[in-house]
């Protein structure tokens, strides 16, 4: 993971030597084995997740996410449902067409599933992920100095297409599904509106006032279709926030639950893979923020105020009633301007690791 470097646009001649092969020295020889092959498994995870990340927009659309889900899903015996545009508006995801309605590559809904014989109707754990292939800010627009690493703006799906992966790989003994809402926030005369107002699948109605607020409405809806799965819990992963950055830097995401041990495993887990993340409140008295004046709800919260929070609690309006879920704010942390110990320039790969570690434990 140190060692690697995006080379996919650099000529031959341009690209670092590579490690062709290690020695490791160990007393105990299936213990070492066990290891490496742990190992190998969660840095190719965390290497998938930089390249999807580091690829160009131009080259990544929500079209190219399915077609990845597809061949992972041909390769390692999972199942995999595609939603396009059309059914998307027959299975009533208004929220989620709004976002990418304006785009000239359209929404796509992605489900993975690994289920073992005997398994059907035992309750799925729900990795959902937030899939922007390139976001704007749609007419809300973002200043140009912010533009140039919207191609991150997927990281989150990025995350559950390598762990479905490892998965797939490896797997485990229980149902686990994968869900990815995949988009582009574009601006054109088909895109969505400040002032609109939508409704999401669970019938919530919704005022658009930012259209760059716009990877909520897209969780909205596939929280809302992983709750009707009677699953036995959900984690989400978005790039959300420009303010998580604020409140953590990037040393760590932003945790949000509405269930305490589900919490301390994502927790322990982060600590355990070095993918920190800190838990934040959801105290009743920030739902204040996002409620609407014309809505049930409104995409924004008060300005320069707690707005990590008030985007978590958006969300959690999309989540069925006693269902244990996790939102992880990775906006901060999925892509960095400087190179660190585990990463070079770009992508992270933050998250694989962290949610592969909390399904052994939860």
């Amino acid at each position: 993971m140190g060692l690697h470097v995006y080379t996919d646009f650099l000529s031959e001649d341009a690209k670092p030597s590579a490690v062709n092969q290690i020695t490791i020295l160990s007393e105990n020889e299936d213990d070492a084995k066990a290891g490496i092959a742990e190992g190998q498994l969660l840095a190719a995870a965390n290497l998938r997740v930089r390249h999807l990340v580091d690829t160009p927009s131009n080259l990544k659309s929500p079209q190219t996410l399915a077609a990845d889900a597809e061949k992972i899903a041909e390769e390692h015996n999972l199942t995999c449902e595609v939603w396009d545009e059309n059914r998307l508006q027959e299975e009533r995801m208004g929220a989620f067409w709004a976002v990418g309605m304006g785009s000239a590559n359209p929404p796509r809904l992605i489900r993975l599933e690994h289920c073992p014989a005997g398994m059907e109707n035992d309750k799925p754990l729900v990795l959902v992920g937030k899939g922007v292939t390139y976001d704007t800010g749609g007419y809300s627009l973002k200043p140009s100095t912010s533009m140039d690493t919207m191609k991150d703006d997927m990281g989150g799906a990025a995350v559950v297409l390598a762990v479905m992966e490892a998965v797939g790989k490896a797997k485990p003994n229980r149902r686990i599904i994968g869900l990815i809402g995949s988009v582009e926030n574009m601006v054109s005369d088909r895109a969505q509106r400040p002032g609109d107002i939508v409704r999401a699948r669970n019938g919530k109605t919704i005022e658009v006032l930012n259209t760059d607020a716009e990877g909520r409405l897209v969780l909205a809806d596939v929280l809302s279709l992983s709750s009707e799965l009677n699953p036995a819990a959900i984690i989400d992963l978005a790039t959300l926030t420009g303010a998580i950055g604020i409140a953590l830097g990037d040393e760590a995401a932003g945790l949000f639950s509405n269930d305490d041990a589900l919490a301390k495993v994502l927790f322990d887990a982060g600590m355990q893979t070095g993918e920190k993340v800190w838990r934040f409140p959801m105290w009743e008295e920030y739902e204040s923020h996002m409620k609407g004046k014309n809505t049930d709800l409104k995409n924004i919260g008060k300005p320069r105020r707690a707005g990590s929070i008030s985007a978590a609690i958006f969300l959690q309006n999309f989540v069925g009633k006693d269902i244990p879920w996790a939102h992880l704010d990775i906006a901060a942390v999925a892509y960095l301007r400087e190179d660190t110990g585990l990463s070079q320039y770009g992508a992270t790969g933050f998250g694989a690791r962290l949610v592969w570690e909390a399904i052994q434990k939860f």
